[in-house]
């Protein structure tokens, strides 16, 4: 069996914050896309697969049952056409193969359904669908409800469900093949990241729109694939001690000892009127301290 089939387009990688972090890939659903041609839009021009659940191929179509719709009261995929009875779409990214490892299992995915829905029947709604070696896994089911929202579902929670003998969409499949029990994703590279559409039970002329995916990192960069943290020491008011041996108090003492066996760099200041004592200790251990190298005075 084949993997979910795709089409042979470059992801769309950003690096900009939004309110649910920051973005790594991004489209936006509209009729006004420059590179798609002029009037009702096809999965095709954004670089997505579309596949009904009878196993038709959706990526080139531009009219009902799925397509991006021109006007201003439909800017999203209306996705279920006229007649169409708990019907279900897989809708396939070109977002491209990404490893949670490198985002600290902190990967979120994120939908918005444009504001001129219609329909609100029994079992209309959403599942995320990635994909990982041969296995199809099924996000929680979310509800459709009228109006305006975003939903969002995290990759490292509890909520995605094995598609039972699913290995390939492009050929049919059936939402009832999704485990109801949920689990975590086992470990690995993502690939053939997109959503399940599906329409009401039993009301015909339903719309699902999907105005707007996205993917994004919602946690602190992983320090072992990016940054490692930096600690800066900086302590003050170093001064004289008139009876001690090095010429400052024993706390600063054994402050010098211990960073002389740690690979570490301290900057000091010093109260400048202490360089006038008449202790010559303190003026040769500050030399004696600067030339080793571990302090900045």
């Amino acid at each position: 069996m084949k993997k979910i089939a795709t089409l042979a387009l470059a992801a769309l990688f950003t690096l900009v914050l939004t309110a649910h972090g920051t973005v790594i890939y991004s489209e936006t659903f509209l009729t006004t896309n420059p590179t798609a041609p002029a009037g009702n839009k096809a999965f095709a021009d954004y670089g997505w697969s579309a596949y009904q659940n009878d196993g038709t191929n959706r990526f080139s179509s531009s009219g009902d049952p799925v397509k991006v719709q021109t006007g201003t009261s439909l800017n999203g995929y209306g996705m279920l056409g006229n007649g169409a009875v708990y019907d279900s779409f897989a809708l396939v990214s070109a977002a491209g193969n990404i490893d949670p490892a490198a985002y600290a299992g902190d990967l979120q995915f994120n939908l918005a359904q444009s504001a001129s829905l219609t329909g609100s029947g029994t079992g209309m709604g959403w599942r995320f669908l990635v994909q990982i070696g041969s296995t199809i896994y099924a996000s929680d089911f979310y509800s459709h409800t009228v109006g305006a929202s975003t939903i969002s579902a995290t990759v490292a929670d509890r909520i995605w469900h094995v598609w039972t003998g699913e290995t390939d969409l492009s050929d049919g499949f059936d939402k009832a093949d999704i485990a109801p029990a949920a689990e975590n994703l086992p470990g690995g590279v993502i690939s053939n990241i997109g959503v399940l559409a599906i329409d009401a039970t039993v009301t015909a002329n339903d719309r699902l729109n999907l105005l707007d995916f996205e993917i994004t990192d919602t946690g602190i960069p992983n320090p072992t694939t990016r940054f490692s943290p930096v600690v800066i020491f900086k302590l003050d008011d170093l001064k004289a001690r008139a009876t001690s041996i090095t010429g400052f108090s024993s706390p600063w003492g054994r402050l010098f000892n211990y960073s002389a066996t740690k690979p570490l760099v301290m900057s000091v200041g010093i109260i400048g009127d202490s360089l006038e004592t008449t202790n010559p200790a303190y003026a040769k251990s500050i030399r004696q301290i600067h030339d080793a190298g571990r302090v900045e005075f």
